[in-house]
């Protein structure tokens, strides 16, 4: 009896939304009656459902460039695979809409705006994602809260989020809180990530590896809670230890890490074991870090840097003070009106390849 009264309600829910773009036709008229060339966009709002698969197939029912308001209404695991659309799909949770977890699959051109997403606990932290985009194109996601548990308990969280083997995805306005690790970005490109907010998090807020074209805007870093001895928070962390290839053409721009009334954390941290691929076309420009310990800015295995304009300083109490630090193997390297105590260059780097100049505390 339970399922199929809940068939009935999908079936319901998904006439209801194929009646109103029937309408919208018949109302409108067809571009060739209109004399327009080219579709208009329409938003509509789907009446309570009974369940996220229903919300499914109301997207995969969906025409490009189409709207869709979800209602107040917390849902289980949103899960889709291949739905592809020429134009964007929008999806709004306005009205209060969340969900436990959202997963996307190649999928083409879908846009999540002001979506809620509560995950619950697990204990793996590093597997287990609240969001996940994989092997998708044209994915935005914006003005949103992604969280795990918020009980204060550090050590039952996984990872807000993560867009592996993905291209063009654009992460913005969206708060990251409550996790291991805010934000996960894995062989992928052409990714935005800015004026986001990652705050209660135990490890880094965004870690990126195998990555082309980046770039990391504009993102506020803060109230960090690194709970065991390995902990070791970084604002933003670039590394290759499991990358396919080298991270390139990465701009990291206007960011604040700012202590707030967590623990100590690092700000930007750039370096890697994998022999062969070395960090290359970086630019960090303009970036605020107010913290307590040691590695500022930190750059190892890179190739062609500009680092200028960065306020490196240290917010008490202190456990080491911050700083800009330079280590081997680095090639064509300029670090330029910074403030910072110091510019921490390891015997090992070939002055031939750095360029210090208007450096000051």
């Amino acid at each position: 009896m339970r399922e199929g009264l809940s068939t009935s309600v999908g079936a319901s829910v998904l006439l209801l939304f194929m009646i109103g773009l029937l309408v919208v036709s018949l109302a409108e008229g067809s571009p060739e009656e209109s004399g327009e060339k080219t579709a208009i966009i329409k938003t509509h709002s789907l009446p309570d459902v009974a369940s996220v698969s229903d919300i499914a197939e109301v997207i995969r029912a969906a025409n490009p460039g189409d709207v869709i308001d979800l209602p107040a209404q917390a849902f289980g695991h949103l899960n889709l695979t291949g739905v592809h659309f020429t134009e964007p799909v929008i999806i709004d949770g306005k009205a209060g809409a969340s969900f436990s977890k959202i997963t996307l699959r190649e999928v083409r051109n879908l846009y999540l705006r002001n979506i809620i997403v509560k995950a619950g606990t697990t204990s793996n932290h590093l597997g287990e994602f609240a969001v996940t985009v994989m092997r998708s194109r044209g994915v935005q996601i914006s003005d949103s809260d992604i969280s795990w548990s918020a009980d204060k308990d550090w050590t039952n969280d996984g990872t807000g989020m993560t867009a592996r083997l993905s291209t063009d995805v654009v992460i913005e306005d969206t708060i990251f809180h409550h996790s291991f690790t805010g934000l996960v970005i894995r062989d992928a490109g052409d990714i935005k990530i800015r004026k986001n907010t990652f705050r209660d998090l135990r490890r880094d807020g965004i870690n990126v590896s195998g990555t082309v074209d980046i770039d990391i805007d504009q993102n506020v870093c803060t109230d960090f809670h690194p709970e065991r001895p390995k902990d070791h928070p970084d604002c933003i962390q670039l590394w290759n230890d499991t990358a396919i290839r080298s991270n390139e053409n990465i701009r990291i721009t206007a960011n604040n890490i700012i202590r707030g009334d967590g623990g100590v954390s690092q700000g930007i941290f750039l370096a890697g074991q994998k022999p062969g691929l070395p960090h290359r076309n970086v630019l960090i420009d303009g970036n605020l870090i107010h913290q307590g310990m040691g590695q500022g800015i930190f750059l190892r295995k890179v190739e062609g840097a500009v680092v200028r304009n960065n306020i490196v300083q240290a917010a008490p109490p202190v456990e080491h003070t911050p700083v800009i630090t330079l280590r081997a193997p680095l090639k064509d390297i300029r670090v330029e009106a910074n403030r910072a105590a110091r510019i921490d260059v390891a015997p090992e780097v070939l002055r031939s390849e750095v360029l210090l100049l208007n450096n000051g505390p």
